[in-house]
This record gives structure tokens, sequence and C-alpha cells, in this order.
């Protein structure tokens, strides 16, 4: 029957309802259904919505989507979208949010189910709500394990120097000398803008005995210059290094006191192989290959660190010569015939020796940096399994190296300030295998059979260490990073595990050495470095939420880390058997040998170690109301510490050290705290504790150097007039940091020169 005219036919219904998002169907991509859809969240879409067809087909959509349409990010943190509040302020920012699709669907839908579109959810419903979004972004695998840069919470320090900048160069936050911010207590001194060390106040630079202590520290820079004008450049032009090695009576002494130092923690040389080509060497030297005499040198030069004998002086003028040899040789510009695996030994050798007797030893990770390119051009970052077919000690020799490359790397750019410019998805190489060296020799064939990671061999040290690289690489990225600070989470998470690792191998040491007889042991000097070379990296991380903990009690926990870490570097026991060479008196064992006389970090620990320590007591005093013998009596120990190091920075003086800033300063600190717990001025005690500090150094300035030359040798006044220019550079632990670079403006940076590793304004920058 026929429909009468002017009705109208009722709207034709869809058969099938539309199961995407109306901005899917608008744009006509493929939606996955879920709210919001994976789609409008990799856009960043301001909304996603459904129909009320959708939403009543869709029951997983039904259970979430409200009433009208939500944005992506009002639906992550929970509020109405009318709210004026955006996501941001619930601290979650868009960039955080993951574009993987199979993830989308679990995460959002879950925490959207609870929302309450009637009335905004109170902050702590947010808090909770913010913290199930991390949650989920930590499971999804989202974020890297160990973070990027990139990962890190924007810091209102980003954009300032975080740094100290002295003449042409730039030293970053883990540098020692962001420890000298603790001169602004001491009487007398001051800290100016542009000067990154501390000096003496103006008023004590006018005054009679301000003059005196002035031109004492003058005579000693004096001595230092003529010291240094020792023309070793003459090993730069004309190498002769064949005639320089020393009797094969000598040369073993130096020999065995090297592979007792350093091939504990840095694997460089195939103990066998060498020995073997040493050998070699005696019974015809003049056909001896001139990489072999470099290694051979150059090991030596690391063993004169603990030789003690009578001509022990002369023995270590003679390693600075096979220093620069070794350097005029890998100078040359035929690098192409330098890269073999000789050359990264001759490479990795050359750099500890110029740390341990601080030729150039602050300019290390420069040099290192070179190293790990060649390393890198060489393939030493691949695994040898995914390289062409060589030899199992070849393979194992690139591990080994490739290892003592990272950790040379790493520990030079702590010292530096400066970062580590390689990460973990940079290489694919194995660690080592744990094995002897006995266990492989050329003729070997076919994989190596590595043994129990419970039994301690030639390796062990070295594996250990690999193993806590990454934990270590992320705290030099926290204190030198440029774009942002960790927050205290990371630091303690950090921290937790460095301590795990230091505790898990201290154990094995110990059930290694209760199961040996004492020759086979471990020796206490190999433990020290070994342990050092994590902890170090513990005191950093603690170390700027330390100086919070002065004031802040929520920090009092990297407060009380940081002092147990100092202390425990500075108290190191030490080994009781005789080294070989030895004179009967006066000497020392390894590991007091090693800190009286070795560069390195050894310097640079002084000065950490000392101003936290001073910290400590400063504020145990302050917040000290009674003033007892008791008090007193608790502090007794930590003064005792300080004590240690101006005995140590004046043994190092008599010894090698060319500056006296760090007795000095160490000892007015020391004056400070006596005059503290008297509650006199401090200021006359300081007067007379720089006066004799300046009077003592000098003398043994002046008895060493007369040692060396039969004579007390010339002061020279004019500054700079012999000093050496070049390689040798003059600048070490002690260097003047009185001159400005004239291509900075310090007064562009007044208020940025000495600024903390991350925190500005903290009065001991630790």
């Amino acid at each position: 029957m026929p429909e009468p005219p002017g009705s109208t036919a009722p709207p034709r219904k869809r058969r099938r309802p539309a199961l995407s998002c109306e901005q899917c169907r608008h744009r006509k991509v493929k939606c996955d259904r879920a709210y919001p859809c994976g789609q409008c969240l990799q856009s960043k879409t301001a909304s996603c919505s459904y129909s009320p067809d959708t939403v009543r087909t869709l029951r997983h959509v039904s259970e979430t989507v409200p009433v009208y349409p939500r944005t992506v990010f009002q639906s992550l943190a929970g509020i109405p979208r009318d709210s004026p509040s955006h996501a941001s302020s619930a601290g979650v920012s868009p960039n955080a949010i993951p574009h993987s699709e199979a993830t989308h669907s679990s995460s959002w839908t879950s925490l959207s189910a609870h929302v309450n579109d009637d009335e905004p959810p109170d902050p702590k419903t947010l808090l909770l709500r913010l913290e199930e979004v991390e949650k989920k972004l930590a499971s999804s695998g989202s974020q890297p394990y160990f973070p990027t840069c990139e990962s890190y919470n924007p810091s209102p320090f980003s954009k300032g120097l975080r740094g100290t900048v002295s003449k042409t160069r730039f030293f970053g936050p883990s540098h020692w000398m962001h420890s000298y911010g603790v001169f602004d207590k001491v009487a007398l001194m001051r800290m100016d803008g542009d000067d990154p060390s501390p000096t003496f106040s103006h008023d004590l630079e006018t005054s009679a005995i301000g003059r005196h202590i002035v031109q004492l520290t003058e005579k000693c820079k004096s001595l230092a210059r003529t010291v240094k004008s020792v023309p070793y450049t003459q090993w730069l032009a004309n190498p002769n290094f064949r005639g320089a090695v020393p009797s094969r009576a000598m040369a073993d002494i130096l020999v065995d006191l090297y592979f007792r130092t350093s091939e504990s923690v840095y694997r460089i040389l195939h103990i066998p192989s060498f020995r073997q080509e040493y050998e070699l060497y005696w019974q015809n030297p003049n056909d001896a290959n001139p990489t072999f005499i470099l290694k051979l040198l150059l090991a030596m030069s690391i063993g004169t660190l603990l030789y003690q004998g009578r001509d022990a002086a002369q023995w270590r003028s003679e390693a600075m010569k096979w220093i620069f040899a070794a350097q005029a040789w890998l100078s040359s510009p035929f690098e192409k015939a330098r890269l073999h695996t000789s050359a990264i030994q001759l490479q990795c050798l050359l750099l500890l020796a110029r740390q341990d007797h601080s030729v150039a030893g602050d300019l290390v990770w420069i040099s290192a940096g070179s190293l790990l390119r060649t390393a890198l051009q060489m393939g030493y970052h691949r695994d040898p399994e995914v390289l062409p077919k060589m030899s199992a000690l070849q393979a194992e020799t690139r591990r080994r190296l490739w290892a003592t490359i990272l950790e040379i790397n790493l520990q030079s750019a702590l010292d530096s300030g400066m970062p580590l410019l390689l990460s973990r998805d940079d290489f694919d190489t194995e660690p080592p295998a744990n094995i002897d060296d006995a266990d492989m020799n050329e003729s070997s064939v076919g994989p190596v059979i590595a043994k129990s990671s419970t039994i301690f061999t030639q390796t062990s040290i070295q594996i250990a260490l690999l193993k806590s690289f990454p934990l270590r690489l992320e705290v030099v990225r926290f204190a030198n990073n440029l774009r942002g600070e960790p927050s205290y989470d990371d630091v303690l998470r950090v921290g937790s595990s460095l301590s795990k690792a230091l505790k898990e191998n201290t154990s094995f040491i110990s059930r290694v050495n209760q199961s040996r007889e004492p020759p086979a042991r471990v020796s206490q000097l190999q433990q020290n470095l070994f342990d050092l070379s994590i902890r170090r990296f513990l005191l950093l991380v603690h170390r700027p939420f330390a100086a919070k903990g002065l004031k802040d009690p929520h920090y009092y926990f990297s407060r009380k880390m940081c002092l147990e870490t100092a202390v425990t570097m500075l108290k190191y026991p030490c080994s009781d058997y005789p080294l070989p060479g030895m004179v009967s008196d006066g000497t020392r064992d390894d590991y007091a040998q090693l800190k009286t006389i070795s560069g390195g970090f050894f310097k640079s620990i002084m000065v950490h170690v000392s101003m936290v320590i001073f910290a400590e007591l400063w504020s145990q005093i302050e917040e000290d109301i009674t003033f007892s013998e008791q008090g007193k009596a608790s502090r007794e120990h930590l003064k005792q510490c300080l004590r240690e190091v101006i005995t140590l920075s004046a043994n190092r003086i008599a010894e090698v050290e060319n500056n006296i800033k760090g007795n000095l300063f160490m000892s007015l600190l020391m004056a400070q705290i006596d005059a503290m717990e008297e509650g006199i001025d401090p200021g006359a005690s300081v007067l007379d504790t720089a006066t004799k500090s300046a009077d003592r150094c000098y003398d043994l300035l002046v008895a060493r150097y007369s040692n060396m030359n039969d004579s007390i040798p010339p002061v020279d006044n004019d500054n700079g007039a012999n000093d050496t220019v070049g390689f040798w550079g003059g600048q070490d632990f002690g260097m003047d940091f009185t001159m400005q670079d004239w291509t900075l403006d310090p007064e562009s940076n007044q208020e940025t020169w000495f600024k903390s590793g991350f925190e500005d304004g903290a009065w001991w920058h630790c």
C-alpha cells in the first residue's frame, strides 16, 4: 500500500554499529577500540570520544568512557575535562607517555575505571594514580634500566655553568676542586668568584706576617719550577730507549713490583707471554722488538712506585724519561702502523704511568679518549665471536684490554669532572673469562673454559669491576650531566647497589683468603685498590645530598654515608710483608708507599676525604650546645683523620709533591676546628698554623732538592721563566689556579664560578 503524500519515511538504521572512535573514523585510520585509543595517544589528539551506539556495543569502553569526551592527558590523571588543571600539574609530561600500542589498552583503561566524573579528585587520589601510572610505565619496558640524561628531571641549574673554569680549562662537578668551598668558613681565608681555589683574606695579605707567608709560598713555587726545568724534552726529540733498560737484576725487581701493583685491577699483559719475551730479550737485547722494549720500560716505571731502595728517587727520575720516550714513539705521524694489540697495550701502560708519576696526570682524560677511539677503530668494542676467526689467546686479550680501556676512561672522567663519551649500547664485547693466564697460551685451540665465579683467578677483580661498570657510569652521568640532576630516589637506588657490590666483593675476597695459604692470598694492596675503585663512586653519588643533609634531616642518610665512606677510604688496612730491594729502616708497606708516592686519584682523594670530615666536624661543633669533654672525645677520631691527612701530605712533599697548598690548607682546617672547640678566636690560631706550615713545607722542599742536586737550588723569583712548556705542562694536583684565562670574562659568570655538584649555596661544596 503506497504511503500517503507528505509523510516522511523513518531514517534507515545502520546495520553494523561503528566500533572505532570518532576521531579515527574521521581520519580513516585503524582504531584499537581502547579508551583513549592508541592512535589518539600517538597523535596527541586533544580528545578521544565514541558515539553512544559504540559505547553500548563495546563493554570495556562503556565501563570507562564518560558521557562527554575527555582529553588523553586528563584521562591519564583522572581530571574532569572542564577542570582548568593540566596533566603537567600532576607531574605527567606528554613526552613521558609511551607510544607502544600494545600497552595502551591495559594501562590506560584500568586507570580510567575509577574516575569519578561528578567531582574532582583530591590531591591524595591524584598522587596515588600518578604512582600507579609510573608503575605501569616501568613495567611496560618503555624506559631503560640505566636512565640517560633525557630521563632526568629538569633542574633550575641546568642552564648554569655547573662547573669551574680555570685558565683555559673546564672542571665538572666531580673534580676535586669543588671541595674547596669549605674555606669560606675558615678564618683569614676567602673564596673569590673569579678564583676557584681558596686564598688569604685581604687583611692577612697586607700584614707583615701575611706577606711572610706569601713570600714562603712563592719560594716554594720557585723550587717547584726548578725541578720541572729538568730537560726531559730531549727524550721527545731522540728517544734512544734501547740503551735505557737497566741491569737484569734491577729490571727483575721492577717487573715483579709492576705485576704486584697494576695487573690485578688493570689487565694489560698476558704474563706468561711477557715473561717469555723478557727472557728472549736478555738473550739478545739488540734484536728485541721496540714495542716490547717500551712495554718493559713502562711496566718498570710503574714498578718504581713501590721500590724503596736507597736509590729509589734516582729510578723514579729515570722512569720519567721512559714515559717521555714511550709518548714520543706513540706520537709519531705513522698512526696506521700503530694499530695493533701491542700499541693498545702501550697506550694503556702509558696512561697509568703518567697518572702515577704526575706527568700531566690531570690531562689523562683527553688521552684516554684517544685510546678509546683507537680501540673502537680496531673493533675492540665488538666481541671476538662476531669478528673473523682468531685464537683463544687473542680473543681473551682483546676482552681484557677492552675492560681495561673502559676502566681507565671511567676513572679519568671522574677525576677530570668530565662525561664518559660512551654508552652501554655502543659495545657488545663480553667480559673476560674467569681464568688464570697459565690456562691459555698461543697454541690454545677451541673456546676457553671459564672457571666458576666462586674461584679466584688473576682476572676475578677485573670481572667484578666490569660488573659494576653500569652503576659507576650512572654516577658519573649524575655528577657531570649538564642537563639536570638526578632524583634522590635514583641516588638511593644507585648508592644501595654500589654498597651491595662492595659487600659482596669483600665477602668473596675474605672467603678466598681463608681457604689459601698466606703466600697465595689476595694481597692487602690488591684488596684496597679493588675497594677504592668502587667506593669513591659511592662517595660521589651521595656528596651533593650530604651537603643538604647538614641542614635538612631528610638527607641525613647521605650525610652518614659520605662520612663513613670518607673514613673508610682513609683508614684502609696496610700490608705487613717486606718488598724486594727494601732497606731495613724507614720502609713502608705497599699501600702506604703507593699513597705517598703515586699520583692519580690518590691525590684527589685527600681533598675529598678531608673536606667531608671537616664539614662533619664543623656541623657537630655547631650542634653541640654543651661543649663538654664528652663531646670533644666523641670527635677525636675524626680529628685524628685530619691529622693523618696532614702527615700524609707532608710525606708527599718530602718525596714527590711540588706544591704546598694541600698541606697548608689542611693545617688551617685543623687549626679552625681546634679553635672552635676551645671557644677562642680562630684568627690568631690559623695565622700561627699557616706560618708554621709554610716554613715546614719550604724546609722539606729544600731538603729534598738538596739531596737530588747535592746543593741548595737557587730561588728564581721570575714567574714562569724556568717553567717547562709543552708536554710536561707543570700542572698537577697542586697547580696554581691564580691566573685567569684572558679569553673568558669572569664578570659574566661571577655567581656561577664555583657551583657545587647539584646545589648552589652549599657552603662546603662537596
